[in-house]
């Protein structure tokens, strides 16, 4: 008995998060249909602001020059 309630509660968070995910991508496909480029501009920012804090080292590349740029070391307080 124990389990099938643990089974039926898993179920319903399943059923609830799933509802709520669809419910976000449907609120988002709104906003991208009325203004695009706002939209994917806003979550690439977003996508960005979550990914760099968790990147140890980062490599800004210059698509103008086609070489990658002097890396500024702020960890140790200078450029390299």
């Amino acid at each position: 008995v124990k389990t099938i309630r643990e089974s039926e509660g898993y179920a319903l968070k399943r059923i609830n998060t799933a509802k709520g995910d669809a419910a976000k991508f449907i609120a988002i496909w709104e906003t991208y249909k009325s203004s695009k480029d706002v939209t994917r501009k806003r979550l690439y920012l977003e996508a960005m602001n979550e990914i760099l804090p968790k990147v140890e080292n980062k490599v800004i590349v210059d698509s103008s020059l086609k070489s990658i740029l002097p890396l500024l070391n702020l960890n140790k307080g200078g450029a390299q």
